[in-house]
């Protein structure tokens, strides 16, 4: 019928580490059985989620009820998976892992090379830009890294140094 509001509870998980679960770590967002409708919430991306790859956001919506589980059907509702991209965005703040190991970029800004501290050879980089779209990839190589084909603009970069802790951080292109 039209007009006819629905008591439903909300809920949406997002599976951050990809592993297939929808576990109580990942909800991101609830909101308890009622009628008001369109539901919106605000949620935080942990820092080491994958911006590289999909990931899936779950919503579920339960009829008179809370959806508590993203994995367990229910009587009267619906879940649905969505694709999402997690993307790095530019802030005013630095974007560093909490332990960065002395990894540092100079100079920032930077017109042509990029130079790297404290990092091996062959140890790989990504670059993002302000939209979180990948547009530089490779290996380190000599603490440098060419970054002249860039746009001027701004961007993040992501260092994976052989298992150890992920160093992220802003530089900007001149």
């Amino acid at each position: 019928m039209t007009g006819q509001s629905y008591s439903e509870g909300v809920t949406a998980w997002i599976d951050f580490n990809r592993d297939g679960n929808f576990s109580d770590s990942e909800k991101i967002f609830t909101s308890p059985s009622n009628t008001v409708t369109p539901v919106s919430g605000t949620f935080s991306v942990p820092a080491n989620a994958y911006t590289d790859k999909k990931v899936i956001m779950r919503v579920a919506m339960a009829y008179q009820n809370q959806p508590e589980n993203g994995c367990n059907p229910f009587a009267y509702g619906e879940i649905e998976d969505y694709p999402v991209q997690i993307q790095v965005s530019l802030g005013t703040s630095e974007v560093n892992g909490a332990n960065n190991n002395g990894i540092q970029i100079y100079p920032n800004p930077v017109s042509d090379i990029l130079n790297v501290t404290k990092v091996s050879d062959k140890t790989v980089y990504k670059i993002y830009n302000a939209a979180g779209q990948l547009v530089g990839e490779g290996n380190i190589n000599g603490g440098k890294i060419n970054v002249s084909s860039l746009v001027k603009g701004g961007y993040v970069i992501t260092i994976d140094e052989k298992g150890k802790d992920q160093f992220r951080s802003k530089f900007i292109k001149k």
